[in-house]
């Protein structure tokens, strides 16, 4: 027998609605942003929520006197296009079908936000609070592959997963201070330092020579993929034969404006 339902509303809609969890959730939703040093709500809030969708059965539903937490607009939570599409397509999936109105689907999404920070909370406790050993145990959650290692340039193979911690950079080839003799190390991903770095030098100074010889250093330490914005159109060619060939020396995605056009979402 099939079964029909009438559906009161639009992704519009989806997208303009306001979707929350109880009080006490989202307070531990707020503890996942500092867990995992992120500054929007939305970030755990989808984790907690593709969490929840991919355990078994339904989450117990929020009563109806329950203390709200703050609310989340659709677009934020979920994206919009087919973004927005496939998690109403999730949720739905999960519940079986039969979701015919806004506020049914905002009180499953409230379940799955809370159920999923309550499995997330656990998790977190059963790594010892580490942030990489929690990130493992979610993927073997979610049965993915932990992927293959990335190779070092040289031989060798680096955990893709290892990403935290401080790397020490070397300030190009020769890094050490002209009249000390003292190394100079740029500290990427350590507390309190700049992310960022700008490498500025006259025509043939090297510029290009230190930041490959700064990529090497950080490839060394981990595979975090690297994403180039080649302007000159010079470093994926290795045309002279001085190892600036980023996509095979480092495996990195070569973007060349305006050859080339920059997506929206990089």
């Amino acid at each position: 027998m099939k079964v029909q339902w009438q559906v009161t509303f639009t992704l519009v809609d989806v997208a303009g609605a306001n979707f929350r969890t109880d009080e006490e959730s989202d307070g531990l939703n707020s503890e996942f942003m500092k867990r995992l040093g992120v500054k929007a709500r939305f970030i755990p809030a989808r984790l907690a929520i593709a969490r929840s969708l991919a355990s078994q059965g339904q989450p117990a539903p929020l009563p109806e006197s329950v203390d709200w937490g703050k609310s989340i607009k659709g677009d934020t939570l979920f994206g919009v296009g087919a973004a927005l599409s496939a998690w109403l397509g999730l949720v739905v999936q999960k519940n079986g079908g039969g979701v015919a109105e806004i506020r049914q689907l905002t009180g499953l999404v409230g379940a799955h936000w809370r159920r999923g920070l309550q499995l997330l909370d656990t998790e977190w406790k059963q790594s010892d609070e580490h942030e990489v050993q929690f990130i493992r145990r979610l993927v073997e959650v979610a049965g993915l592959p932990l992927g293959q290692p990335g190779r070092r340039p040289g031989g060798g193979f680096v955990d893709p997963a290892v990403l935290s911690g401080e790397i020490a950079v070397p300030i190009g080839e020769v890094s050490t201070d002209a009249t000390t003799n003292a190394p100079i190390r740029w500290i990427m991903n350590g507390p309190g330092g700049s992310p960022h770095s700008a490498i500025m030098g006259g025509v043939g100074s090297g510029k290009t020579r230190s930041a490959v010889a700064m990529l090497r250093a950080v490839r060394e330490r981990t595979a975090a993929p690297f994403l180039a914005f080649d302007f000159k159109g010079d470093l994926g060619t290795d045309s002279e034969g001085n190892g600036y060939h980023l996509e095979r020396t480092f495996g990195a995605q070569i973007l060349s404006p305006p050859r080339q056009s920059i997506p929206l979402n990089v």
